[in-house]
This record gives C-alpha cells, structure tokens and sequence, in this order.
C-alpha cells in the first residue's frame, strides 16, 4: 500500500512549553574556580542546568506512485552542561519508544 504524502507541509512550532528554550549556547561557562584560584562558595548566583538537543534528519525518496524508494533517519544528542562540579548523571530515553511497526499506539 503506498503512502500518501500530506499535501501541506506543517511548518509550525512544536515546542514542548515544560522545556527550557534552547539558548545554553549564549550563556557564559560557569567556573567554580574565581580568579584568585580559589573555591567559589555562593552557590546561589550559580544556576545548575543542562541543555539537551536531539537532533534528526529524516531523508525520504518517493516514487511518482508514492511508493518509498529510500528513506534514512540520522540523528545526534548534544549536550552542554552548566552544572556546579562533577555531579553523577543518568539520561534514559522513553521505553515506549516503538520504531518500525505501522500499527504501533506507541
């Protein structure tokens, strides 16, 4: 059965309004080390954060009859932390991730 590709393109925002806005890029690097050498104590004027991306290109190849010819997906996650010192992380993506089946509820 071909797929049928949607006439109209959506091109709009889809930003989740729970996540922080992607501008870690523009921030200073935070140092815990001052300029004396010394230990930074006020941990109120740092602000710990880090900054996920996930990153995909979808490639596509359609025959004229809307049949796939070829598709790709490549992808990255890029991370930059701001955190105070070297803090243990655990990242995990959703379990509920299901790639490859049509009928999936996901």
């Amino acid at each position: 059965e071909p797929i049928v590709v949607a006439p109209v393109v959506n091109t709009g925002s889809m930003v989740n309004p729970k996540t922080a806005s992607a501008n870690a890029v523009h921030k200073p690097v935070i140092s815990s080390v001052t300029a004396t050498g010394k230990k930074a104590t006020n941990a109120a004027n740092q602000k710990n954060e880090i900054f996920v991306d996930i990153l995909e290109r979808l490639n596509v190849l359609f025959s004229n009859n809307g049949y796939v010819l070829n598709s790709t997906i490549d992808g990255c996650i890029q991370m930059k932390s701001y955190l105070a010192g070297n803090p243990a992380l655990r990242l995990a993506l959703n379990e509920d991730l299901v790639v490859g089946r049509a009928n999936a509820t996901g």
